[in-house]
């Protein structure tokens, strides 16, 4: 099962990134967290449990752990150096930002504001969770519940 972390400070945008992201993939397993330090606690119990977390959308600018701190400090431990895939939502628009959380494979960088087609083509190219895209969109997600 496909686990995905939405890491953001504002819990009106994790509910929206959720919302969009379950449309695209139904059946995966959600979790949010509202800075880094509680997502690093999501992301090591997930991991001590056995059901890894296999992708994580993270904003940069939070309160008690930046996105940019918290990629330093999951990338540091040798059991996250490659996974989670990690997905930047984020309003940083410079390139020397962009190049340092880059550094940290960081799987795809995308700017806010952001739409849920932004989403579904991130998503798309996912190794092993792309293909587990639904081809429902937002309006037919309305219809089909309407």
């Amino acid at each position: 099962m496909i686990k995905i972390l939405i890491v953001d400070d504002s819990s009106s945008l994790r509910m929206v990134i959720e919302n969009y992201l379950k449309i695209m993939l139904p059946n995966a397993k959600y979790y949010q967290s509202s800075n880094g330090v509680e997502a690093e606690e999501v992301l090591q119990e997930a991991y001590l449990v056995g059901e890894p977390i296999t992708l994580v959308f993270l904003d940069w600018m939070m309160p008690k752990l930046d996105g940019n701190s918290f990629l330093e400090n999951l990338r540091g431990v040798k059991h996250f150096t490659e996974n989670p895939c990690i997905v930047m939502l984020t309003a940083e628009t410079y390139p020397k930002q962009i190049n340092s959380v880059m550094k940290h494979k960081v799987f795809a960088y995308v700017t806010k504001p952001f739409s849920f087609d932004d989403l579904r083509e991130v998503v798309k190219r996912v190794p092993g969770v792309g293909g587990e895209i639904s081809n429902m969109t937002p309006e037919s997600f309305v219809k089909k519940v309407v």
